[in-house]
């Protein structure tokens, strides 16, 4: 087991090493010849042991016939000899493994480190203890389960993958590490793709291993299924709509045609507007409504949403150049009608050999849609076998594996041929993959297979329709005992988070649920939700000390700008207080400086003024006796008695003369200096 998916992952990384390879067959080659080496094989004739030693050594089963293509382009390459009429030998001079094995040695290492993550997974987050052996199992049951492993390794259907005994709870494991994976480690998620599309190559080429290379000049008409239409709407989540958004536009790429029959449309459309009648309602129940319904539900759709959301979808289908077709009248070329009741009869069968629980009755409208499509595409084809896409002119591309292994079947009952041809029908994983292989620079079919593994990832980890109704079975059952109350009975049947319990309890296995599941379900959303009240409440009670926290810090730097703030106003009003004191202190010198000034120009204007006045005064009382002209003696008297007059009536004195003087001096004075007069 171990071996088969370390070759897978190989397998991919040695596509990547060589990109310019002429036929994907090639890819094959180092692994035939590190054989060789390896196991000393010593001669190329028989197939048979080759084919045992390559499983032994690389875990994958090769058909007689794709293994003999293989060896055959070996020796082409001049890996082999002829020693004898027929009969070739390896030879070992010519054949470099040195890269081959140095490439495996480093796949080892990460592919250990991938059982590693795995095995710690399982035993930390579901107490589950695997061994390296169990772990490498658990991965070939996910691709076994896998609807990527919808290519067939032979005209029998058989997978390349060894056999494994198949377990709910395994697969389940293997999904919910993945699914882990993806959104926590991208780099070692990365490892699980590389194994999931190697196994899509080796599938798909060892089964067309004579597929003749495309002209890619006929036009192919595809018709897609229900599935299919459901992943375009985005009813199935964001992953599968960018999966067939880009199945869609690869077709496009090959000059392909898409159609969608009326009564496929019919049946999408009946299926969505089905919802309307549950979507409001108080008895809606997500243990028994399609995952139709629980997706509107989760959307918070009512009726007048899918009444929009079905107006809508014509424009997604012209989006896509889609066109809707009604299936050719049965009425009309009976010749290549096919038995629609054998086909049936085929389709059940196998279905109720892979389903113990297949309800025949419930799927009856759907298996007699899935017929007629079928029936369709095999009376167009006018029974014509074709060995190429574009030799097919019609194909019904389906997501559903057991449709397209049942029409693989009956018709090769109906006309046994030996020799490969594509079906009426086939899953788009194949016909994607048949696409790529005949223009791999043009389509991206590694990002689709990566998108596809993530999207089945979350759909395989919801519980199945099954696993509900007997689980509601168990819930009624408790209903009935009184051992809950009504809400908590109610919420056991309605809380999708009672959906995710039932699955991590069971792992999807239905012989796990017993009749305390419904009791330990209600006990651990009741712990989860005491867990989420304490978590809140510690993350109040951090984020009011975080707030608290953050205030006291706030009111400190506020505290400190408040004081900053108030230590500059008293430096500023220190400042002030200085300033002003220094212009007092000028000021008064200054007005020193200046009354000293005015001062003396006053006292000399008063002595200038005044003592002539004085003097003619005393020489006209002849106390001074000096001859003058009585005319200067006259007008000093004059004078002398007007400023005594002025004096008596106005207080008009020569000291007032003296003071304003002083006064206007000392004020013009100031002003110079930019100084009001104080």
């Amino acid at each position: 087991m171990e071996n088969t998916i370390k070759t897978l992952a190989l397998l991919k990384v040695t596509l990547d090493h060589h990109p310019n390879i002429q036929d994907y067959l090639d890819i094959f080659i180092p692994f035939l010849t590190a054989l060789l080496k390896t196991r000393n094989i010593t001669e190329l004739k028989n197939i048979e042991k080759i084919c045992s030693e390559f499983q032994k050594e690389y875990g994958l089963i090769i058909p007689h016939h794709p293994m003999l293509a293989i060896i055959n382009k070996a020796i082409a390459f001049g890996y082999g000899t002829e020693v004898s009429k027929g009969e070739f030998v390896p030879v070992f001079d010519k054949i470099n493994t040195d890269d081959f094995l140095k490439l495996t040695s480093e796949h080892e290492k990460k592919f250990q480190t991938l059982l590693a993550k795995y095995i710690t997974f399982s035993s930390i987050k579901h107490g589950i203890t695997l061994s390296e052996e169990e772990a490498s199992n658990h991965f070939i049951l996910l691709l076994d389960d896998h609807d990527l492993d919808i290519v067939f390794a032979n005209d029998k259907g058989e997978s390349i993958l060894p056999p494994a005994d198949k377990s709910m709870v395994d697969v389940n494991l293997a999904y919910d590490f993945v699914r882990t994976l993806y959104e926590q480690d991208l780099p070692t998620f990365q490892m699980v793709a590389d194994i999931a599309f190697g196994h899509i190559i080796a599938s798909t080429l060892l089964f067309s291993y004579d597929l003749p290379k495309s002209t890619n000049k006929a036009r192919v008409n595809y018709y897609l299924d229900t599935g299919i239409l459901f992943g375009l709407s985005g009813i199935d989540g964001d992953y599968e709509k960018t999966v067939y958004e880009e199945f869609v536009k690869l077709i496009k790429v090959n000059n392909g045609k898409v159609y969608v029959f009326n009564h496929t449309y019919d049946e999408f459309v009946n299926i969505v507007e089905a919802c309307k009648y549950w979507i409001d309602s108080p008895s809606y129940d997500p243990y028994k409504a399609n995952r139709t319904l629980v997706r509107f539900k989760s959307w918070g759709y009512h009726i007048s949403d899918i009444d929009l959301f079905v107006a809508k979808f014509p424009k997604i289908l012209n989006k896509y150049s889609i066109e809707k077709i009604d299936t050719p009248d049965p009425n009309v070329d009976n010749h290549h009608q096919m038995s629609d009741v054998d086909f049936q009869n085929t389709l059940i069968e196998i279905y109720k050999k892979n389903n113990p629980y297949f309800d025949e009755e419930q799927k009856e409208e759907t298996i007699y849609l899935d017929v007629r499509s079928v029936s369709a595409i095999y009376k167009q084809r006018k029974g014509c076998y074709p060995r190429n896409i574009e030799e097919c002119e019609f194909l019904f591309v389906t997501r559903n594996a057991t449709l397209a292994y049942a029409s693989k079947l009956f018709e090769t009952n109906i006309n046994p041929i030996d020799r490969f041809y594509i079906p009426t029908t086939v899953t788009d994983v194949f016909a994607g993959t048949i696409m790529w292989l005949n223009s791999p620079i043009k389509i991206d079919l590694q990002n689709i297979s990566k998108k596809k593994l993530i999207a089945n990832c979350y759909a395989a980890l919801q519980p199945t329709k099954q696993l509900k109704k007997l689980y509601l079975v168990e819930v009624e059952k408790v209903e009935a005992d009184k051992l809950l109350s009504g809400d908590e009975i109610n919420l056991l049947k309605t809380s999708n988070v009672a959906e995710e319990l039932l699955q991590g309890k069971t792992f999807g296995d239905p012989k796990k649920l017993t009749s305390q599941t419904p009791i330990e379900i209600m006990n651990e959303i009741k712990t989860r939700e005491k867990t989420i009240a304490r978590k809140e409440l510690e993350a109040t009670k951090e984020n009011y000390e975080e707030k608290k926290k953050l205030e006291d810090i706030a009111l400190a730097e506020k505290d400190e700008e408040i004081q900053r703030k108030q230590q500059e106003i008293d430096d500023r009003s220190s400042a002030l207080d200085k300033a002003r004191e220094e212009k007092r202190l000028l000021i008064a010198s200054i007005s020193k400086k200046v009354k000293k000034n005015a001062n003396f120009v006053a006292w000399a204007m008063f002595a200038v003024f005044t003592i002539p006045v004085i003097i003619l005064q005393l020489i006209s009382s002849n106390v001074i006796k000096l001859s003058l002209n009585d005319s200067i003696l006259n007008g000093g008297r004059i004078i002398f008695a007007i400023i005594i007059l002025l004096n008596f009536l106005g207080n008009f004195n020569f000291m007032n003369i003296k003071d304003k003087a002083f006064n206007y001096l000392v004020k013009r004075e100031l002003k110079s200096y930019g100084i009001s007069f104080l």
